[in-house]
């Protein structure tokens, strides 16, 4: 070592202890805030998990369900969705949106609305067709809300909004009309989580080539008529 800095070191001893105290005092608070962040992190989701359990299912006949189904061109899917979603929703209208689709959709829509008066088909063609999933949503929002009759109560109607490829568990509506969901007066719209339960696999064997593949999702949004959009 230079004598110079040696030197320089010597007379400023007490002065570099004093600093590298300091530096070690800082070192020390800073991880204990980080420690104590911690500490408040998790009391707080401690005390979240044991306060908020899940709800009781609620009673889905206190609800008036409708399940809108966007479509464009979904032959593949269209009749199997329908037959899960009655099996699962039973109590559900189901509004199936044909947004001009060029393939047998719509026949298929028709013929199983034929078969259950449950089934409905909301029919939209060019140049009001194919102009986002939004328009088509509202599009079915608006032949609901005209279908629905004038005495109807309609905080007690549901919308929901599943992909021409999707599927509800079972159970959905009970637990979206509990008392921690739509069951709470003051809940205007519930989103479910959504799984994808084919991901990663490759195309199915069954799915014919040029089609999609058979069901993968579930459900995503409900709201009341009225609440804000």
């Amino acid at each position: 070592m230079p004598d110079a800095l040696h030197d320089w070191i010597t007379l400023r001893q007490d002065a570099v202890v004093r600093v590298a105290g300091l530096i070690s005092l800082a070192l020390v608070g800073y991880m204990a805030l980080v420690f104590g962040r911690f500490l408040v992190y998790w009391a707080g989701s401690r005390h979240a998990f044991r306060h908020n359990r899940p709800a009781e299912p609620g009673d889905p006949a206190a609800f008036q369900w409708h399940l809108v189904v966007p479509c464009r061109d979904e032959e593949a899917v269209v009749t199997q969705t329908l037959d899960g979603l009655r099996a699962s929703a039973p109590e559900a209208h189901l509004w199936v949106i044909d947004d001009d689709s060029e393939d047998a959709t719509r026949e298929l829509v028709l013929a199983a609305a034929a078969r259950d008066p449950h089934v409905h088909l909301v029919r939209r063609r060019h140049p009001h067709a194919r102009i986002g999933k939004g328009a088509a949503l509202n599009a079915a929002y608006r032949e609901i809300s005209a279908w629905l009759p004038g005495d109807t109560d309609r905080s007690r109607v549901v919308i929901g909004v599943v992909d021409a490829d999707g599927r509800l568990d079972p159970g959905t509506l009970a637990r979206v009309g509990n008392d921690k969901a739509l069951g709470r007066p003051d809940a205007g719209a519930v989103q479910i989580g959504v799984r994808m339960r084919n991901a990663g696999s490759p195309t199915p064997p069954s799915a014919s080539p040029g089609r999609r593949p058979p069901p993968a999702r579930t459900a995503t949004a409900w709201r009341r008529p009225g609440s804000p959009r």
